[in-house]
């Protein structure tokens, strides 16, 4: 069996018993927003663009789930990704870590582009214990893009924290793509931290924890590994939690 059947193999399993924890009706948490997002300083494609996005987030008896999806308005072009995890801890009912890694979990992605084939990886995530973070994960998976030869490792790392402006909550978070080199394509590094400010926190207590408003910076070098350019934009971002 060849490295994507193995992978399309491990992200079914995967998906399967994600899904039937969350019809079992064994959510733990979840949550859901929707963002706006304007930048006007792309180096690829329209140079102003705006993306809205949608993203979900759960946990559930066996581990956790990721998803998420930008629409390009300027490029009717769309992208998806879902990314479902396994924790050894839940699984096994004790706990699966040490030091600061508070759990081991068995992770796949699925990334939909448009016209463009799936793209698929399955590897290994860590759960971090960071004081003063609501959560702190890297992945590191085994990666293959059909449209090239062999295989990447890929490491993902997303944060999320809030801090305090005076009385104003804060949130930064965000994540941090290294991609090897696979084929044809060279190796690229994609950024994005976003600082949000709380404005619906100016309502009163009732209204913390909804609307956000604030900045999304995006540092791409050798954007998709084609040898191109770098890409530094500055977006404008509205969130709304649903």
């Amino acid at each position: 069996m060849n490295f994507r059947k193995q992978t399309i193999c491990a992200i079914a399993l995967i998906a399967m018993l994600s899904c039937g924890g969350a019809f079992a009706g064994v959510l733990d948490t979840q949550s859901t927003n929707i963002q706006v997002l304007y930048g006007n300083n792309f180096e690829l494609g329209p140079k102003s663009r705006t993306i809205i996005t949608i993203e979900h987030a759960n946990s559930f008896k066996y581990g956790d789930n990721y998803f998420m999806l930008d629409y390009t308005t300027d490029q009717n072009a769309h992208y998806g990704e879902w990314v479902p995890r396994l924790s050894l801890s839940k699984m096994t009912g004790k706990k699966v870590g040490f030091g600061p890694i508070k759990d081991i979990l068995l992770a796949g992605t699925v990334e939909i582009p448009t016209g463009i084939e799936s793209r698929h990886a399955a590897g290994i995530g860590l759960a971090w214990d960071i004081p003063g973070f609501q959560f702190v994960n890297t992945n590191f998976f085994v990666r293959s893009d059909p449209r090239f030869d062999g295989n990447a490792g890929l490491l993902v790392l997303n944060w999320g924290t809030t801090w305090h402006m005076g009385k104003t909550p804060v949130r930064f978070e965000g994540y941090c793509d290294f991609q090897e080199a696979e084929g044809a394509r060279g190796s690229w590094t994609n950024c994005v931290p976003r600082l949000l400010f709380d404005v619906g926190s100016f309502g009163g207590k009732d209204k913390e924890n909804k609307f956000f408003l604030g900045f999304e910076f995006q540092h791409w070098s050798d954007k998709f590994g084609a040898g191109i350019s770098d890409e530094n934009v500055l977006q404008l971002n509205f969130k709304i939690m649903l």
